[in-house]
């Protein structure tokens, strides 16, 4: 979960429940910009799962951008 300047992992919560109720630890801080987008494709049966992370320190930023196609057949 992204939030602020930093994002956290969340485990052992209740499904249904809010990630904030289980335990946490840090992943990374300087987080500028935290993007979660997935996309349907042509048909039903295929998307693509885009997480996009800006890492800013001292006036350099790094983007980290990672894709994953999704197949969706049943």
């Amino acid at each position: 979960v992204c939030g602020g300047a930093a994002m956290t992992r969340y485990w052992n919560y209740d499904y249904g429940a809010l990630p904030t109720t289980g335990n946490s630890a840090p992943i990374v801080d300087n987080v500028t910009n935290c993007a979660f987008v997935y996309q349907t494709g042509v048909t039903a049966m295929n998307g693509l799962a885009t997480l996009q992370l800006t890492l800013t320190r001292e006036g350099e930023s790094v983007n980290l951008i990672h894709q994953v196609h999704v197949g969706n057949a049943p």
